[in-house]
């Protein structure tokens, strides 16, 4: 360790910082479970919809085209994957658009059978301007009224829409919903926490969207 990291272990701001980073997620998640307890507990027919066996099929008939967005930059080895999953999903149209943000690598490569193929649209983006503007840069082109953001690591399960779409129908203030992230590869404490911290924020969603991390 060089001298300068030495020095800085013994000044208090070091130890505030640490202490910091190590706190905020624990409690966050404490917050966010706590939070949903008490919106569960406190939940009626006026505040929350829930859903009907034949809302899927007035979900279809009301929005039976949903695109989905996936910004991608350098992800060749796990784009295709993404890209399999979304076209999986039971729906009667999947609009698929891969927002590419500058990639340098064969992420390109790896879209374009699929996009020679007529399954999906590719935007290409000369610099890489990062993730929110890869999305704000693909909505424009969007064929439907909702669309999903998918991470370029992400497998979404198949009945992601038939979970998520019905929730549109019956509750007009609904302006999104969030899936239930599931992380696959819990290999190391970084990745372990990482899914304790999505199943305690967002993991209140009966919609499974497994996705990758780390």
């Amino acid at each position: 360790m060089s001298p300068f990291w030495e020095a800085l272990e013994y000044e208090p701001a070091y130890t505030v910082l640490i202490t910091f980073l190590s706190a905020y997620p624990l409690w966050s998640c404490v917050l966010s479970m706590f939070g949903a307890t008490a919106s569960i507990l406190r939940r009626n027919p006026q505040r929350w919809y829930i859903p009907e066996p034949g809302d899927v099929a007035h979900a279809q008939a009301r929005y039976p085209v949903v695109s989905v967005v996936i910004p991608a930059h350098n992800e060749e080895e796990v784009i295709a994957r993404a890209i399999e999953g979304a076209l999986a999903i039971r729906w009667p149209e999947v609009d698929l658009i891969v927002a590419d943000d500058g990639s340098t690598d064969g992420t390109r490569g790896a879209v374009r059978p699929y996009v020679e193929a007529g399954r999906v649209r590719l935007l290409h983006k000369e610099i890489n301007e990062g993730k929110s503007r890869a999305i704000n840069d693909a909505l424009p082109l969007c064929r439907s009224e909702l669309f999903l953001v998918l991470d370029a690591d992400g497998q979404p399960d198949e009945t992601v829409f038939e979970h998520m779409i019905p929730r549109f129908l019956g509750a007009p203030a609904v302006a999104a919903v969030t899936g239930n992230p599931r992380v696959l590869n819990t290999v190391n404490s970084l990745t372990s926490v990482q899914a304790v911290e999505f199943s305690s924020t967002v993991g209140s969603s009966d919609a499974a969207t497994r996705s990758g991390a780390g």
